[in-house]
């Protein structure tokens, strides 16, 4: 009580912007404390400590004006004193920065995006980061903590190495678009010969043909292959000049993109070590004599989080992103105003939509387009679908003669296909289509059409790149539709899919969901029996290294979401496992084993996790 009293009278005497009304305050609080005679070490320590603040302080300004002095010189003196080689280097990193961010604008196109409706994302970071700051002591923050503004945080980062993960749509693509645009525009404006380049390099198109090992080589190649994929011949010239150079020198930002879309990663059994091999080519590469940065984004799933590196999870939209994002979708009001008044109540799985920016967008098209809230993901996914494929149809059947119901059972077949067979990846030729088809014994006739439809409705893309029909890749303009149409199949022809794999492959995950929240309690009945056998080998298992058998979580997530809505389908039996291994996750393990017992808790029973 004393002290709160002593702070009050500091702060109430004291006025900001007058030094000496604190000096009167200060006094005061030190009569109030020693009576009149205030001891003269008191004073002497005050005057010391005062001295020693105004000293900080004053160092602390010195190096932030020398470091406004260095920018100064590094940003607008020392271009003017550059040779004819250097403005020549400038003028063509410029350039190049510009082919940068005209690819950026071709890959948002082709998935209808703006960047003036990017809702700047928040992210938690879950071990150790270095961010650049004035005072060298500063610049350390350990543990995890959350930035509010993600592509800043990502930019500002010391780290060499950063994990980017996050859920499906949760914005990780697009955030390494926004950052690639922001910097390649500042590196067109700069006046300097070495400012800094991001390359945005998808993954998913990473393939080595044969059975040889991937080398740092192999992803040299293939990342100068994907910043030059239209053959330009001064693109060319200019990474023989200086990509090798840059690389020692630190002046790209290497933006890895879909890691856990590699064909590689997708296709193995061995997912940990296929993951780990991958992951430690891009540490090779980007090591030894090599100083620049890479971000590498990927769902956590397949992904390479065990190894250590520095993470940056994209959190949930909140509230307030969500306004943000809703507000620059261009819809009328009505649609916002019937958003802000129905999502507080709407259940669990659609406000997790909504914190989602991909699902918050399509949630928006389909209250725009006059529908209700929905129950699930899938009846929202439905409506986007069909709502996209019967606006484009008299387009689609003008120009390739193909009706609604041939195109939409073709992606579905289609992406049944990819998820079938892994080996091909999502980002397959359509020579590469039609064999794993006709291998599979799926017909799908005039295949070439119906694959330009889906790309003319924006369902889908290619490279672009000018090579023969055949050789064209083919992709689906998110993972997530892949995902739902190969769903649709799965709804339809269950026994196309077993009940193991559905739970244990991540390539069938959200068709496993769909099948536990749609589904009928009797046809559940395998996919039960095969989670209760799953989570009791957990049970059994008392690894004191590892407290999640392989596959583990995937199962408890997907009973978790699954039965969100119909939680009195799922069986106590299936609880009690799931209260043990999560129970013992939480009350031994690590702070990320708590941190994944806490969000996997809602397919454990009412007792509490703490």
């Amino acid at each position: 009580m004393f002290i709160s009293n002593l702070l009050c009278v500091v702060s109430l005497s004291a006025e900001p912007e007058n030094p000496g009304n604190w000096i009167d305050a200060v006094e005061r609080a030190l009569h109030l404390i020693f009576g009149e005679h205030i001891p003269a070490t008191v004073t002497r320590g005050l005057g010391y400590g005062l001295l020693f603040a105004l000293a900080l302080l004053a160092c602390w300004g010195l190096l932030v004006v020398v470091g406004k002095i260095a920018d100064v010189w590094k940003e607008k003196i020392a271009p003017l004193l550059y040779n004819l080689e250097e403005r020549r280097k400038r003028d063509r990193r410029r350039r190049f920065a510009d082919h940068v961010d005209a690819e950026i604008r071709r890959l948002n196109t082709f998935e209808q995006w703006s960047d003036h409706r990017f809702a700047e994302l928040e992210a938690e970071v879950e071990s150790e980061g270095i961010r650049s700051s004035f005072i060298p002591l500063l610049s350390r923050r350990t543990g995890i903590r959350r930035e509010k503004t993600l592509s800043d945080a990502l930019e500002t980062s010391k780290e060499r190495l950063i994990l980017l993960e996050g859920a499906p749509g949760a914005g990780k693509s697009v955030a390494l678009r926004h950052l690639a645009q922001i910097m390649a525009r500042r590196a067109m404006a700069s006046r300097r010969s070495d400012a800094i380049v991001p390359l945005y390099i998808n993954l998913k198109e990473f393939e080595v043909e044969g059975d040889e090992p991937p080398t740092p080589d192999h992803l040299r190649g293939f990342v100068k292959e994907s910043i030059n994929r239209f053959n330009d011949r001064d693109i060319e010239v200019f990474l023989e000049d200086y990509f090798d150079n840059g690389l020692r020198e630190g002046r790209w930002l290497f933006l890895f993109d879909s890691f856990d879309e590699i064909p590689a990663v997708l296709s193995s059994t061995e997912g940990d070590s296929v993951v780990r091999s991958y992951a430690e080519l891009i540490a090779d590469f980007l090591g030894g004599m090599n100083t620049c940065r890479g971000i590498i984004a990927s769902r956590e799933f397949r992904g390479p989080g065990q190894l250590g590196w520095p993470k940056f999870r994209i959190l949930r939209l909140s509230r307030k992103r969500q306004f943000e994002l809703v507000k620059k979708s261009a819809l009328p009001n009505t649609v916002l105003e019937l958003f802000a008044s129905e999502i507080d109540y709407a259940n669990s799985e659609v406000q997790d939509m909504a914190s989602n920016p991909m699902f918050l967008g399509i949630l928006c098209e389909h209250l725009g387009e006059g529908g209700l809230f929905p129950d699930n993901v899938h009846s929202v996914l439905e409506r986007y679908v069909t709502t996209r494929m019967k606006r484009d149809s008299s387009r689609v059947m003008r120009r390739y003669g193909i009706d609604t119901a041939e195109l939409r059972s073709a992606a579905e077949w289609l992406a049944f296909s990819m998820s079938a067979e892994a080996s091909i990846g999502l980002n397959p030729t359509r020579e590469t289509i039609r064999r794993t088809l006709a291998a599979q014994g799926i017909s799908v006739e005039n295949l070439s059409p119906k694959l330009d439809a889906l790309e003319y409705i924006k369902m889908a893309r290619s490279t672009g790149s000018p090579t023969p029909a055949e050789s064209r890749t083919f992709t689906f303009s998110h993972r997530r539709f892949q995902e739902y149409f190969a769903t649709c199949v799965v709804l339809r022809e269950s026994w196309r899919v077993s009940t193991a794999k559905l739970l244990t492959d991540g390539r069938w995950r959200e068709a496993a969901v769909v099948l536990c929240q749609t589904q009928r309690p009797e046809q559940l009945a395998p996919i039960l029996q095969e989670a209760s056998s799953e989570l009791e080998r957990a049970c059994l298992s008392r690894s004191e290294d590892n407290f999640w058998l392989k596959g583990t979580q995937q199962v408890i997530g997907i009973l978790q979401d699954g039965f969100a809505a119909r939680p009195k389908l799922l069986p106590e039996t299936i609880r009690g496992y799931s209260d043990q291994i999560l129970g013992r996750a939480f009350d031994s393990g690590s702070p990320v084993d708590r941190k994944w017992a806490l969000e996997l808790a809602g397919a454990a029973t009412e007792q509490k996790i703490a």
